[in-house]
Formats: C-alpha cells, structure tokens, sequence
C-alpha cells in the first residue's frame, strides 16, 4: 500500500487507488499512514452516508427485476441502505426465485454475513451478550429486562450500550440492519440461545 500512494514522478503514469473501509475498522498504523497521505495531499477521503430511501428504490428498479423496487421500504430496514449490502440482498432474493415479496427470513448472502460477522466480532463481550438480549428479546426489550438477563445494574449496561451505539449496531432499541439482528441470532449456538430466550421469560415473568 506504502508504494502505491507514493506520488508519481513527474510526466510519468500516476497510479491512482481506491479503497473502502469503515470508520475504526482499519489498524492503528495502516489509518495513520493513510491520514499522512491525506495530510499530504496525496489521498482524499470521502465519507460516504447511507442511501435515502428514494434512492435506495432507484437502485433496485435500476436492476431490471420486476417488482423489486416495490419493495424498497423492507430492503432498506433490512439492510440499514447500505448499498453493497442492498446489491448482495436482493442477488440472493433473486437466485431463491423472487416472486414480489419481501420474505419473513430473506436469504443469507454469503459476502454480507461475512462482512457483519467480522464486525461482530470487534465488539466486547459484554457488548455482544448485550446485543444477543436486544435481539432474543425483540418487541419485549427493555432496560430492565435486559439487566435481569445479563444479571447486572442498569447502570452497569451504559457502557456497552454506548459501545454498541457508537459501533452503529443499535440506534435506541433498535438495530441499524436487520441483517445484523439475524447474524446476531444465528452466530449464537442453538443450546445457548434457547437458554437466553428462557431466563428472557423467566425475567418477564413479574412483569405479567
């Protein structure tokens, strides 16, 4: 990478690259060499949003699939309107045979969950046992539930919950993707998820 983004010599082929991570994925060291190529005006970086959701409806209908673009509003819940993830979504929902629906448990992508898995993975244990909770306990979530599951102080929950939030895995009581509630889901082993989803009723218990 050094190589490449030094700059060419005069008159001669510049060698131009792109690449694309997220905020706080890359090495400490691989960023900072990256951020004195911008400082010398060598590199430009772009922050790149989400799409809107008028334009994530442009994107489908622009694949050629009837009937995709209607479903625009359940694909970008699903996908938080990033557009790669958008792209692979609706590739798996077509190789499964769409008919013109968005399903209950829409096809994996293999790229995608490899891409939300790898993010999963960066987060604190605390901050994943944290997010598993949201998760299994779906519209029933709350704070207090959450610290009768977790066996700890609401109080105790702030700091992975703010890791979460700064992780852009949670918004609120909310996942950003539902794509990365199901990986949640699916990453936890079968025993221990229908462990979890039994201490959520036994904590719900007082509350009925």
């Amino acid at each position: 990478m050094q190589d490449l983004l030094l700059e060419a010599e005069p008159g001669g082929d510049s060698l131009r690259l792109l690449t694309c991570f997220r905020t706080g994925e890359l090495s400490p060291g691989f960023e900072e060499r990256l951020r004195e190529h911008k400082e010398a005006g060598l590199a430009a970086w772009i922050s790149l949003q989400p799409l809107m959701l008028a334009s994530v409806g442009e994107l489908l209908g622009q694949m050629g699939v009837p009937r995709l673009e209607a479903i625009a509003p359940q694909m970008a819940r699903y996908t938080g309107c990033n557009p790669l993830f958008l792209i692979e979504t609706a590739r798996s929902l077509v190789a499964a045979g769409f008919e013109g629906s968005f399903p209950a448990a829409p096809p994996p992508s293999d790229r995608v969950t490899w891409i939300v898995e790898q993010r999963l993975k960066r987060l604190s244990p605390d901050a994943l046992r944290l997010a598993r909770t949201v998760a299994l306990a779906g519209a029933d979530f709350s704070l207090e539930l959450a610290a009768c599951v977790l066996g700890l102080n609401p109080d105790q929950l702030a700091a992975p919950w703010k890791e979460l939030e700064e992780a852009k895995v949670l918004r609120g009581a909310n996942f950003t993707q539902g794509v990365l509630r199901r990986s949640v889901i699916e990453t936890l082993p079968q025993p221990v998820r229908e462990a979890v989803l039994r201490r959520i009723s036994a904590c719900m218990q007082p509350r009925r």
